[in-house]
């Protein structure tokens, strides 16, 4: 189903895993999407979410913890591709991949609680998968300098380990890669439910 305001499709699709079945909710883009320098004067000015982001949290809510990730196609079904614009310069997208992962922090914070834990980006360009990466290690970098709070641990973590980015295409992460990270996932269940309970309420509002 897709909202008449939402660039991305979104729909549930289960998988069926040697774990057993786990549900994803599935986004892709249902008109071709270019992120450039708009975008990136927008990020720099307010990392606020945006209104599909706002709609994936009740989408998640709607299932009632029946969802363990979200996969986020970079290109769906119909060649529709998210992507950046090629004109912006190198310096440019690597800040724009790294303030565009920074203002997913608080909707993924959200989306943990209601039991969402693995974050997987498929089907994304080299470019925008490698400034999203690189992003999250300056992101964790900063996270973790000092003394970090609850928030910042979480967020660290999720960012170590939940929120993964790939060029590859859906069905090569699905067969080779979401086993093993998926198992690995559910292997740090009570880590995760342990930083998940020391966020405060303003860290998931």
């Amino acid at each position: 189903m897709a909202s008449e305001a939402s660039p991305l499709q979104i729909d549930e699709r289960t998988l069926l895993t040697s774990r057993g079945p786990r549900v994803a909710l599935m986004l892709w883009p249902s008109a071709p999407i270019t992120l450039g320098a708009a975008r990136l004067a927008e990020l720099r000015t307010d990392l606020k979410r945006a209104t599909v982001d706002q709609q994936i949290v009740r989408e998640i809510k709607r299932r009632r913890g029946r969802v363990q990730m979200l996969i986020f196609r970079g290109v769906g079904p119909n060649g529709a591709a998210w992507r950046f614009d090629p004109a912006l310069s190198d310096d440019d997208a690597e800040e724009l991949g790294y303030l565009l992962t920074k203002s997913q922090l608080p909707t993924w914070r959200r989306l943990a609680v209601s039991g969402v834990h693995l974050h997987l980006h498929t089907d994304w360009g080299v470019r925008e998968s490698g400034t999203c990466r690189r992003g999250a290690v300056r992101l964790r970098h900063e996270l973790t300098t000092g003394t970090p709070g609850a928030t910042a641990r979480f967020d660290a973590y999720m960012l170590s380990y939940l929120s993964l980015f790939y060029s590859a295409d859906l069905d090569h992460v699905l067969r080779d890669l979401l086993p093993n990270q998926l198992g690995l996932v559910e292997q740090r269940a009570a880590r995760i439910h342990e930083l998940i309970a020391d966020l405060g309420r303003d860290a998931i509002a």
